[in-house]
C-alpha cells in the first residue's frame, strides 16, 4: 500500500521538493545581490573618501608653497597657489562632510580636518607677519620648525589613511568577488531545478 501511495504521490512531491529548491535558490541570488549593493556603495564611499583625502592634502601642499614664495619673494602674487590651495582644501573638507561614513571614519575625518587647520593657521600666521612686520619676523617664525613638524605630521596621517583606504577597497572588492560567486552558482543550480521541474511536468501521469 505504502509503495503504491509513494507511486502515486511520487511526482507531486518530487515537483513540491524542487520548487522549494528553486525558490531557496532564487532567495538566495536576492539576499546576495543586496549584499552587492551594499558593498558597492562602501567601494563608493571609500573611493570618494581616497580621492578626497589625498586632494586635501595637494592643496595644502599648494598653500604651502604659496607661503614659501611670498615669505621668499615678498609679492603677493605668490599668494596665489595659497589662496588656491584654500579654496581646495574647503571643498574637500565639504566633500568629506557629505560622505556616509560610519563613526570610526568620521573620527579619522575629524581628526584629519583639525590637523589640516591647525597647518592653515600656522600659514596664515606666517603670512600675517609678512604683511605686518616683514621678512625677518616671518623668517624667526619658521625657523623654529613648527611649519615643517606639523606638515611632516599631516603627511605621515594622510599617507597611514590612504594605505588603510586601499586595503579596504581590496577586501570590498573580495568580498564582492565571493558574492558574485555565490550567485553564478545560484543561478546555475537554478537553472537545473527549473529544468527538472520541467521534465517532471512533462512525465505522463500513469508513469511509475
Amino acid at each position: 500500500m505504502a509503495l503504491l501511495l509513494w507511486r502515486h504521490h511520487r511526482r507531486p512531491v518530487l515537483i513540491g521538493a524542487t520548487l522549494v529548491f528553486l525558490i531557496s535558490n532564487i532567495s538566495v541570488v536576492g539576499l546576495a545581490e543586496f549584499q552587492l549593493n551594499i558593498l558597492q556603495e562602501e567601494s563608493v564611499t571609500i573611493e570618494k573618501m581616497h580621492d578626497a583625502t589625498n586632494s586635501l592634502l595637494i592643496g595644502l601642499l599648494g598653500a604651502e608653497a604659496g607661503t614659501r614664495g611670498y615669505l621668499v619673494t615678498a609679492n603677493e602674487i605668490y599668494l596665489s597657489p595659497y589662496h588656491a590651495g584654500l579654496a581646495s582644501i574647503q571643498d574637500q573638507i565639504k566633500a568629506l562632510s557629505r560622505l556616509p561614513l560610519d563613526e570610526i571614519q568620521r573620527a579619522k575625518i575629524r581628526e584629519l580636518v583639525v590637523m589640516t587647520m591647525r597647518q592653515l593657521d600656522e600659514l596664515g600666521s606666517l603670512v600675517k607677519l609678512q604683511r605686518e612686520q616683514g621678512g625677518y619676523a616671518a623668517g624667526l617664525r619658521l625657523q623654529t620648525g613648527i611649519d615643517k613638524g606639523g606638515l611632516d605630521t599631516l603627511r605621515s596621517f594622510v599617507d597611514r589613511e590612504l594605505n588603510e583606504l586601499a586595503d579596504a577597497e581590496i577586501t570590498v572588492q573580495r568580498r564582492s568577488r565571493n558574492y558574485e560567486d555565490i550567485v553564478a552558482y545560484c543561478v546555475m543550480f537554478g537553472a537545473f531545478w527549473l529544468y527538472l521541474i520541467i521534465l517532471l511536468v512533462r512525465q505522463p501521469g500513469g508513469e511509475g
